[in-house]
């Protein structure tokens, strides 16, 4: 048999689930939590529902009346200004704890405990001293200033285990976002173990490598221009293409543009892994082109979104595609004389 206790007042007073009932634990007591709301007097009646004629539905249990009374012991709450809600590093604010309802004859010690974020990030002294007869309390929480690129990382403050002749308020929880100043770093390089100075025409290939400085998180993005120069020419000395399978949230744009308006490009959307490769593949053709022909990769416009700190770009790739096509002999002709 199941037993459904139901509040007459839920606005008062709530309960808890239904308890059930069968032969394995007929003789085992089970407990119904009522959990207050405000002030008042509230029924709780119980309804039955049963599959037996031992214990038919019908059966009527004594409904239990609970009497909830309002807690006198004065509030406290936590705050920090609107202001502060986003913390850049190397700032700080006060936290601040304040008594509703009432002051003390003596000093009281406020605990607030902080998750999220990463200890090393901040300095918090973890309790808040409301003096005697005074209604708040402040204390600092400062954020560090180093040098990590770090996404935006969110604290969590809550009001611990409070002293017993306090009660905690309505506003026991605060949230801060801390906002990271350090660029993240965007590199273009020849991809490991790339060493050669110079790639094959017939055949040759070598891999371009842009590699971010750490993850992306969902809500980040970073793209990333390439710029082709040198003597070689893009499509026709040699083509480009895309790493198989793409990595994890990367993607790529006009690999086989040579529109100077539209130059190749790789876009990281976070979460996503933090290289990616581009495929220079050499052309054979027969044109003389002497001991070969120079190409270079640098990063051209990058911009991102969701980046506190932004973006910042370096390296450069640069190697030569060898000619493997002879000179011309000349003619020689012999005439009779």
């Amino acid at each position: 048999m199941t037993i459904t206790p139901v509040s007459n007042t839920p606005g008062k007073a709530t309960v808890s689930a239904p308890i059930s009932f069968t032969n394995a634990n007929w003789n085992v007591p089970q407990t119904v939590t009522v959990s207050a709301v405000a002030p008042a007097r509230v029924a709780i009646n119980h309804s039955v529902t049963s599959a037996t004629a031992t214990y038919p539905s019908s059966m009527l249990i004594n409904l239990v009346m609970v009497t909830v009374t309002s807690d006198s012991r004065p509030a406290v709450v936590i705050s920090i200004s609107d202001s502060d809600s986003r913390l850049t590093e190397g700032s700080s604010t006060d936290v601040t704890a304040t008594l509703r309802g009432g002051t003390f004859s003596e000093d009281l010690n406020i605990p607030v405990l902080v998750s999220g974020g990463q200890p090393a990030d901040y300095t918090f002294a973890g309790t808040i001293e409301i003096e005697a007869g005074e209604t708040s309390g402040k204390a600092v929480l400062s954020v560090s200033d180093d040098s990590d690129d770090e996404p935006t990382e969110t604290l969590t403050l809550t009001l611990g285990s409070l002293p017993a002749v306090v009660r905690h308020g309505s506003a026991n929880t605060v949230t801060l976002d801390i906002i990271d100043n350090d660029r993240t770093a965007v590199t273009v390089a020849r991809a490991p173990p790339e060493t050669s100075a110079s790639v094959a025409e017939n055949g040759g290939q070598t891999n371009i490598a842009v590699t971010l400085g750490r993850d992306l998180i969902a809500g980040e993005t970073i793209v990333a221009v390439l710029v082709f120069g040198g003597q070689a020419s893009f499509g026709g000395d040699y083509t480009l293409s895309a790493q198989n399978p793409n990595p994890k949230g990367v993607s790529y744009s006009n690999l086989t543009s040579t529109d100077s308006t539209k130059p190749p490009t790789v876009t990281f959307t976070g979460p996503s892994a933090t290289s990616a490769t581009v495929t220079l593949n050499a052309t054979p053709d027969t044109d003389d082109e002497g001991a070969g022909e120079t190409v270079t990769v640098e990063l051209g416009k990058l911009s991102q979104t969701g980046l506190d700190g932004g973006v910042q770009g370096t390296g450069t790739a640069s190697f030569s595609i060898t000619d493997d096509d002879d000179a011309s002999l000349p003619q020689v002709s012999i005439a009779a004389g």
